[in-house]
This record gives C-alpha cells, sequence and structure tokens, in this order.
C-alpha cells in the first residue's frame, strides 16, 4: 500500500462530511497550515495535505478560501517555497494568502475553543485574536 497524504486527509473528511458541511455553510474557511521553518520542507505542513483538503472543499464548498499562517520566520518565502502559490491555478475555488503575523488584531475574552466540528475542547480556556483587515479569528490561549 502506498502512502499518500493527499488521499489520506481527503478520505479522512469524506467520513465526516455531513458534519463539517453543517459547520461551515455560510461561513469563511480558513486553512491553517504550520510553518516552522520557512525553507525546511520537513518543519512544514507538506503541500499534498493541503491539496487534500482543497479537493474536499472543492466538492462542498463553494466560497473563497483563505490560506493563512503566521510563520517565525517569512511566511511568504514558505507559501514560495513549498509551491502553496500554484494552488490557485489548480482549483477553480477562490483562494487567497495572508501573513497572520501581518493582520492586526483585537483580543476578544472567550470561555472555550470550539475544535472544527464546533464542539466545545475540554481544558482550553483564552482568548479569540480577531484579524481586523482579515476577520478570521483564530485561538490564542
Amino acid at each position: 500500500m502506498i502512502y499518500s497524504r493527499r488521499k489520506n486527509i481527503f478520505e479522512s473528511l469524506k467520513l465526516i462530511e455531513k458534519e463539517i458541511r453543517e459547520k461551515i455553510e455560510g461561513k469563511k474557511v480558513l486553512i491553517k497550515p504550520n510553518f516552522t521553518s520557512s525553507r525546511i520542507q520537513k518543519a512544514a505542513t507538506h503541500i499534498e495535505q493541503i491539496r487534500g483538503i482543497l479537493d474536499f472543499l472543492s466538492e462542498v464548498y463553494e466560497g473563497k478560501i483563505t490560506i493563512g499562517e503566521g510563520s517565525g520566520e517569512n511566511t511568504f518565502e514558505g507559501f514560495s517555497n513549498f509551491g502553496y502559490f500554484t494552488l490557485k491555478d489548480e482549483y477553480q475555488l477562490p483562494i487567497e494568502f495572508i501573513d497572520l503575523n501581518k493582520d492586526g488584531f483585537e483580543m476578544i475574552p472567550s470561555v472555550a475553543l470550539f475544535n472544527c466540528l464546533g464542539h466545545p475542547s475540554e481544558g482550553t480556556k483564552g482568548q479569540v485574536q480577531w484579524g481586523k483587515q482579515s476577520k478570521l479569528g483564530y485561538f490564542r490561549p
């Protein structure tokens, strides 16, 4: 059996398709990869994982997709080095890229973090940063 990041991600999301459809209907979608390094691929989310997510979303979502990261290095260099910008040409979905380090934010008190299915996660209390330009929220414990 050949391991495929893309296929595994896609098939995993298909298993919870109904729940995802319900949670993203009428909402913005942010894909948040992790770039511990913007130069070393093994220290960053592989593009094939993002393709698996986009393959799935292209079947269930028609809105704009934001791919946002706040690397400790140069975020847009990472997007370029790891081939992320090619995704705009590969998919019919409108895709935008943002550097979460560049977006101003305001802190909004939060009582709990909700996971991707909208269920409260135990022991994750903190605040949400709401991007002033991107209008995207992300959790900071």
